[in-house]
């Protein structure tokens, strides 16, 4: 799938789905990349980051937007992504390609990104405890790892929102419900009702993701583990709108100078 034309066709086809990162990819890009996000995430990030940096790597780095971002305040920026169909979004919009953090040359980069709830995505816990290993090697000491995550607090109960975007001759209606179970994951239902906008004509669908949200302990306690000093943790700010309150925060941490 190359478009949103793509996407309303093979829907309109009654054809599979999927996922949110495979079939839905340019809807996702479509709905994420128009509400901001990418402002707020690359000024977190330049927030943030060391002194002085020159190499940059995004982790997760789906649509690419931000990526293309931070290509063009730093000199040397790659995104990753294991999503072959997000990889392909992203090639259009800057430095990606398809890895994971096992990838990325040791003791290289001064600022590491994974915005977007990356971490939630890596399951089970020992993956993620790995992953933030090859993270903390990635880096140069002193080299930072921003990162924002789904917040527990904020997740006592199903959250719901909507979101409106008009975009390349779509209106995109997003519904999406968080409904938290007692390990700490939710499942993340996300339906779509996009209407081409020349013909008026209609397509919907319905796709469930599986995430884990953290508390700052938590997150803190993963950082240790993984040798990573955690720096702080802030609530995320930069996403505005019904339901966003709590939902998520940022958390920074460092590869330490003595060791």
């Amino acid at each position: 799938m190359n478009s949103l034309q793509d996407v309303f066709a093979h829907l309109r086809s009654d054809g599979d789905v999927d996922g949110i990162y495979t079939t839905l990819a340019p809807l996702y890009r479509a709905t994420y990349a128009a509400r901001g996000r990418i402002e707020g995430q690359l000024a977190v990030a330049s927030e943030h980051a060391p002194p002085h940096v020159t190499n940059v790597f995004e982790l997760g780095c789906g649509t690419g937007d931000l990526v293309a971002a931070l290509d063009e305040r730093y000199p040397r920026v790659v995104g990753l992504d294991t999503s072959a169909e997000m990889c392909h979004v992203a090639a259009a919009h800057g430095p990606t390609c398809r890895a994971s953090a096992s990838a990325l040359a040791p003791s290289t980069f001064d600022l590491g990104v994974a915005m977007g709830a990356v971490l939630g995505h890596i399951q089970p816990a020992a993956e993620r405890k790995t992953t933030l290993t090859h993270v903390r090697d990635a880096l140069a000491p002193g080299g930072r790892f921003v990162c924002s995550v789904h917040d527990r607090r904020g997740l006592s109960e199903p959250r719901r929102r909507r979101l409106t975007t008009t975009v390349d001759g779509f209106r995109i209606h997003q519904y999406d419900v968080q409904r938290p179970a007692a390990d700490g994951t939710f499942d993340w239902q996300v339906s779509f009702e996009m209407t081409d906008l020349d013909s008026g004509r209609t397509a919907e669908t319905t796709t469930t993701t599986r995430l884990r949200s953290f508390t700052p302990e938590e997150l803190t306690g993963l950082f240790e583990t993984a040798d990573l000093r955690p720096v702080r943790t802030t609530p995320r700010e930069f996403v505005a709108g019904d339901g966003e309150d709590g939902r998520a925060f940022v958390a920074v941490a460092e590869r330490p100078r003595d060791r």
